[in-house]
């Protein structure tokens, strides 16, 4: 018999949900960004359409709401008086003293009744682990999975006509690794790079295969995960490009919430462009033409960083080219590129 796992959220958890909705099947990533006083997460779903965004739940919400928020849109949500992936702590009290619930999908009302206590089974860090859960269930059909733990009752599984289910939670480390050595690597091989980008990143492919001179196979795959502040560019799964996001800006027409990644390159990210040389443990090589700077990394690949002023919007932070007048000392980091040189 499988010891019991106790489970307890941290910050930069990412949670991957199997979702089944309408006959379609996809993953919904979440990845934790704060814990306390509410819980703000942001979301990917690398379906057809590529929504992402991020969810703030205040305090207020997370001690008192009886509303869902289910159905996700792209872009910035703040919650109020409803709660996602997580119930309240005053939902879960129901469920735990009066023995049912009554919580709202929308306008719909929705009584959960009979909570019974029960095993659920995840993989965590590539190991199956079980946990404590309780489930309810409506007469409608509708039944629901929760972790049993009043801090964090975290939604396990879910059937509101369409069916959410986590199947996966990719552990927070404090991650120390040289990006650049992953240039020229499959995509498969680079395992911290893989992990973050596995089933929580939208992917385009161009295949060339056959066009002009290319004769053999010529597959171009752009993978794309907001949530974990990463762009990485291939061709036939060897990687050739990594861009890294290590804060929350927008960059190109997509939205990057920052990453967890350290680089051995780099003792700082919070630096501007006067002072850079003084955080960036690599050699200096040139200044490009579009006036970045550019280091020697490993095997003689590039790294390349991005400066920009900031600007910033209702969205957030908004990634601009500067001009060569605008003094170093306003130009602050925006992202870091890695390239074969």
């Amino acid at each position: 018999m499988q010891a019991q796992f106790s489970l307890t959220p941290k910050t930069n958890d990412k949670l991957i949900y199997d979702v089944n909705a309408g006959g379609s099947e996809y993953n919904f990533a979440v990845k934790i960004k704060s814990l306390n006083p509410g819980f703000n997460f942001v979301w990917q779903m690398p379906n057809e359409s590529g929504d992402y965004g991020s969810v703030k739940i205040n305090a207020a919400a997370m001690a008192t709401s009886k509303k869902m928020y289910n159905y996700f849109r792209g872009g910035d949500e703040t919650l109020k008086d409803a709660t996602s992936v997580i119930l309240s702590k005053a939902a879960y009290q129901d469920i735990i003293t009066k023995k049912k619930v009554i919580l709202w999908d929308g306008d719909k009302k929705i009584l959960f009744e009979n909570p019974d206590e029960t095993d659920f089974t995840f993989m965590i860090n590539g190991e199956e682990k079980t946990v404590k859960a309780i489930y309810i269930a409506a007469t409608n059909g509708n039944d629901m999975v929760v972790l049993k733990n009043p801090a964090y009752p975290l939604i396990l599984r879910m059937n509101l006509g369409w069916t959410i289910k986590l199947n996966t939670i990719v552990s927070a480390t404090k991650t120390t690794t040289d990006l650049s050595s992953y240039i020229d690597k499959k995509i498969t091989d680079a395992s911290i790079i893989w992990n973050k980008l596995d089933r929580s990143s939208v992917i385009t492919t161009e295949d060339l295969t056959g066009v002009g001179i290319n004769s053999g196979p010529s597959v171009y795959k752009e993978y794309f995960s907001h949530i974990e502040g990463l762009w990485v560019k291939t061709h036939n799964d060897t990687v050739t490009d990594i861009i890294y996001y290590p804060t929350a800006i927008t960059h190109s027409y997509h939205t990057y919430y920052g990453g967890d990644i350290s680089i051995p390159q780099l003792s700082s990210y919070n630096f501007n462009r006067a002072t850079a040389k003084a955080f960036v443990k690599t050699k200096f090589v040139e200044t490009s033409s579009y006036d970045t700077d550019i280091y020697k990394a490993t095997d003689n690949n590039t790294m390349e960083l991005y400066y920009h002023v900031p600007k910033r919007t209702s969205s957030g932070i908004e990634f601009g080219m500067s001009s060569e007048k605008t003094p170093k000392t306003k130009l602050q980091l925006g992202f870091i590129t890695f390239q074969k040189k």
